[in-house]
């Protein structure tokens, strides 16, 4: 079953629970279902469940966070009603209860498969991110590139938190279909800042000598998917002062983000370990 699929399902569920446990409160509390302060609130689950499955079907950056925030609120609905029921151990109580425990549950699987949604839209979007030499240099001379600049310790740019930032912001540019640059100047207790960046492009080349794009490596006309390198520049680095590796293809930028921060934060160790041994 796909995905879109399991989110109709588990949506109308939890639509149709949260209906009637609302339904169960109203009436507990006094009030007539056919007042006009009681129905629209109930037609309300019935439309965002609507809205949640027609959007489902739809291949947009925003469906799966409409899915996660719909399935929240069917689940609070139900939990505000497993704490409001009263008398709580009578038969229908105990029901209300019941049916509550298995709306926050369902709402919960909605939640899950509306992350997993929005997960789906951003594989399917990474790997979609072909370009030709000729698009990727227009690319660059058009200043289409997105950049962030940064200005980080030694220790600062191998912490994971910092890391994430800057693999985040990457594939949200792989994600919107931009390319772009991630710059973290590093500053070296001993010696002169050490280049640090995140880049995208079709070969193991820095972005800024993408000149060498030529048609001694590539094809000019055949699409390439676009991946994702980490560089650094320092002349202590090695004897060419430049050192890049692929940190992830199509493949990988789709994975785990925790495991693209992991590869670069040992990356970064290693090589920032090399500079400090040349300065020693």
């Amino acid at each position: 079953m796909k995905n879109n699929e399991k989110v109709v399902i588990v949506t109308s569920v939890a639509a149709v629970i949260a209906l009637v446990l609302d339904a169960f409160m109203f009436v507990q509390h006094g009030h007539s279902l056919t007042s006009s302060s009681v129905w629209p609130r109930l037609l309300l689950f019935i439309v965002l469940a609507i809205i949640v499955n027609g959007l489902s079907f739809l291949k947009m950056r925003f469906c799966g966070y409409a899915t996660i925030l719909v399935n929240l609120y069917f689940a609070i609905a139900s939990l505000a009603a497993f704490q409001m029921v009263s008398p709580r151990e009578s038969a229908y109580g105990l029901f209300i209860q019941a049916l509550s425990i298995v709306g926050i549950l369902v709402g919960a699987a909605g939640v899950y498969y509306g992350a997993k949604q929005r997960a789906d839209y951003t594989k399917a979007k990474i790997e979609k991110m072909k370009m030709s030499v000729a698009d990727y240099l227009s690319q660059l001379t058009s200043d289409q590139v997105v950049t962030e600049e940064v200005e980080k310790t030694a220790a600062q740019s191998q912490q994971k938190t910092v890391l994430t930032t800057a693999i985040n912001f990457m594939i949200e540019q792989l994600d919107t279909g931009h390319l772009g640059q991630y710059k973290m100047n590093i500053k070296m207790k001993k010696g002169d800042p050490v280049s640090f960046r995140l880049e995208t492009n079709l070969i193991n080349i820095p972005m800024d000598e993408a000149e060498r794009l030529d048609v001694k490596l590539l094809d000019k006309e055949i699409e390439y998917p676009v991946n994702l390198y980490l560089v650094m520049e320092s002349e202590d680095i090695n004897k060419t002062g430049l050192r890049i590796d692929e940190l992830a293809n199509e493949t990988d930028q789709s994975g785990k983000t925790t495991d693209l921060v992991t590869k670069a934060q040992e990356w970064v160790a290693e090589h920032l370990a090399d500079i400090m041994e040349a300065r020693a």
